[in-house]
């Protein structure tokens, strides 16, 4: 071996070279594990949580005007109504006899009226010729105007009897 030192330099390098490349054995490789799900376009919504009361817009406070008993409800809590719409109805009996009431006292002073109207004429008649006094006349002249004046009285209670008997619904001012 007589060789140019290069060569054995060489040869030596190459050896230490391939000695290090030995057949070891490598562990295998673990797979990382890997989750597959298929993505859908969807709405993201924030979900908030609040605490308060839900009032409406517009409250309106309803009563009847007069007073009875419920006898029919149209509508309950919570029911979407329109202007006008009949919300409940009281019985209108006590109301209506007040009406029949009324009535039958219209009847009753246009009767008197007519009976002092007939008087006073009678004692109108009689009072040129001296056959009444003037005490009598006007006597049947007041008693003319006390039954005219009743007469009116019975009529203005007879309207009031009928409004109050058309108070026994209960309309919603507003829609809602």
């Amino acid at each position: 071996m007589g060789g140019h030192p290069s060569t054995v330099i060489f040869a030596l390098g190459l050896l230490a070279l391939l000695s290090g490349c030995g057949q070891e054995k490598a562990e295998p490789k673990q797979h990382a594990r890997v989750f597959v799900q298929t993505v859908q376009p969807t709405d993201y919504a924030v979900a908030v949580t609040l605490t308060g009361d839900i009032q409406a817009r517009v409250q309106t406070d309803l009563s009847f005007r007069v007073g009875g008993k419920i006898i029919q409800r149209m509508v309950d809590v919570g029911d979407h109504v329109s202007a006008k719409q009949v919300l409940a109805k009281l019985d209108p009996k006590d109301l209506q006899s007040n009406v029949d009431s009324a009535q039958a006292q219209v009847v009753a002073e246009q009767a008197r009226v007519k009976q002092t109207a007939a008087a006073f004429v009678r004692q109108e008649k009689l009072l040129p010729k001296g056959y009444t006094s003037h005490s009598e006349y006007d006597t049947a002249q007041a008693a003319l105007r006390s039954s005219q004046s009743a007469l009116a009285a019975a009529q203005a209670q007879l309207a009031n009897a009928r409004e109050q008997l058309g108070y026994t619904a209960l309309f919603a001012e507003a829609p809602g």
